[in-house]
């Protein structure tokens, strides 16, 4: 029998529906590029959506589906559009087409690798449980382990996504953690789809952070996986990879404490002020750098420290009182700035940058509080912002605090220019940070008691000679509190 690739399969009928072959062309026929594309098959078709187990609606990356692979070596494809044009007539016919996908998922060429897998990948998304049953029934997982090791970039994506959905169900994933390389190779292999800018790969990580095996921890430690992916955050070839690794280490310090002290000392303080410089960052991303930043200085003293560079502080102080800005990311990046303006030795330009970038952004959201405090009270529908609105309050008055005890010109402006004395202070008060309140009482009270001429001589009544504008600064001071 002659072999089936001896000859160019037959062209499709002139004139015939999308998607079909001419008489010709047997069941076996290898495939060939139809006009059909998943773009234009989308409309018309019944998508069944997955199940809410598949679903991370709090990850910092975007839907799979945003992500282009048009620089692999075969042509892109959608998840949705996939699951449209592979559509089975029912869930038993995608259940008896498993096996036959899966030997063409190995023994086919590479073109036949990738169309078997879009077709269980989409079998999978469209019927759900009982495909992924089969598959792993019928040796799946395994020979999935084995197609991510692929030269191809889309049949590892494919792949990846599929070992994802199975994933989910725990039985599932401690198999695909037993297979041959143990879950060392797991976490190489899903390191690799990260670099490839695959969001499933990141899920992947995800679910390994949260597993209750010992085994398991102990293999994610040995991988030292949290410094892994602080690399890639740090030098991310697209901003696919930056979200998914992002995602995965937003899991694992979520997961575990420790891991947050880990991202310190794997320099991931400076990769995540990297994302917040990145010009194409999305605001989930940002989101999610300013919360582990946010985290890791709350939960070690000398993580401010990494920040207290001025390229760090720039970047942060863009984040405070910009228009349009979630007022939590707003709460977060102030609190961040009086964490490193109250660091006692400070690398050089580290303290022009918080006067000239993150001083005047704290003095305008205290003066705008000031002002909205004499208008008519918020409405209900506001109460929501209220708590992170109150912490971005008290954090830029802490700001103002920090700076006006390190330089005398801070205190100078509080006092004469922006006449904001009081209500930071109040604000301070209002978010319980009554040190920084004393502080900043104490160091006006010290610069006012400077403005005094001390080689003055004493008047009859005993009073002293004040310079100008000392007066004026200890009734300021006297008043606030």
């Amino acid at each position: 029998m002659a072999s089936r690739y001896s000859t160019p399969p037959p062209k499709p009928k002139t004139g015939g529906r999308f998607g079909q072959s001419s008489p010709g062309t047997g069941a076996g026929a290898p495939p060939f590029a139809s006009p059909r594309t998943p773009e234009t098959a989308v409309g018309g078709s019944v998508v069944r959506s997955r199940s809410a187990r598949s679903m991370y609606s709090d990850s910092a990356t975007v839907s799979e589906d945003a992500f282009s692979l048009a620089s692999g070596t075969t042509a892109s494809f959608s998840s949705a559009a996939d699951t449209a044009l592979f559509a089975p007539a029912s869930a038993d016919d995608a259940v008896h087409a498993v096996p036959s996908l899966l030997s063409q998922l190995l023994s086919g060429r590479t073109d036949e690798q990738v169309l078997a897998a879009r077709k269980l990948h989409a079998y999978c998304r469209h019927s759900g449980r009982p495909v992924e049953a089969a598959t792993v029934a019928a040796g799946g997982v395994h020979m999935l382990i084995i197609m991510l090791d692929s030269l191809d970039r889309t049949l590892r994506d494919l792949c990846t996504r599929i070992l994802t959905d199975l994933a989910a169900d725990d039985d599932v994933r401690a198999e695909i953690l037993s297979a041959p390389g143990g879950t060392a190779k797991v976490i190489q292999l899903m390191y690799r789809g990260i670099l490839d800018g695959q969001a499933s790969a990141g899920r992947f990580l995800e679910l390994l952070a949260g597993s209750r095996s010992e085994a398991v921890q102990a293999a994610l430690c040995h991988g030292k996986v949290v410094r892994m992916l602080c690399k890639t955050l740090e030098s991310a070839p697209t901003r696919g990879a930056r979200g998914a690794a992002l995602s995965a280490l937003q899991a694992f310090c979520r997961q575990d404490s420790a891991n947050l002290r880990k991202m310190v000392w794997s320099g991931g303080m400076a990769a995540l002020v990297g994302v917040l410089q990145s010009a194409d960052g999305a605001g989930a991303q940002h989101a999610a750098a300013l919360g582990l930043l946010g985290a890791a200085v709350a939960l070690q003293a000398d993580a401010a420290g990494e920040l207290a560079h001025a390229a760090a502080v720039q970047a942060l102080a863009e984040f405070v009182g910009r228009p349009g800005q979630a007022v939590e990311q707003q709460a977060e990046a102030a609190s961040i700035l009086a964490a490193v303006a109250a660091v006692p030795v400070k690398r050089a330009g580290v303290q022009q940058a918080l006067t000239d970038c993150a001083l005047p952004r704290a003095f305008e959201v205290v003066h705008e509080a000031a002002a909205a405090a004499h208008e008519a009270p918020p409405a209900a529908g506001s109460a929501l912002e209220a708590a992170p609105r109150r912490r971005l309050q008290a954090a830029a008055a802490d700001i103002v605090a920090q700076l006006v005890g390190q330089d005398r010109e801070c205190c100078h402006s509080l006092l004469f220019h922006a006449q904001l004395l009081r209500p930071a202070v109040l604000m301070l008060i209002a978010g319980g940070r009554f040190a920084a309140a004393q502080q900043l009482l104490e160091a006006t009270r010290s610069y006012a008691s400077s403005l005094v001429d001390p080689a003055a001589p004493h008047a009859s009544n005993g009073c002293s000679s004040i310079a100008p504008g000392g007066h004026d600064a200890s009734l300021a001071a006297g008043q606030a509190v």
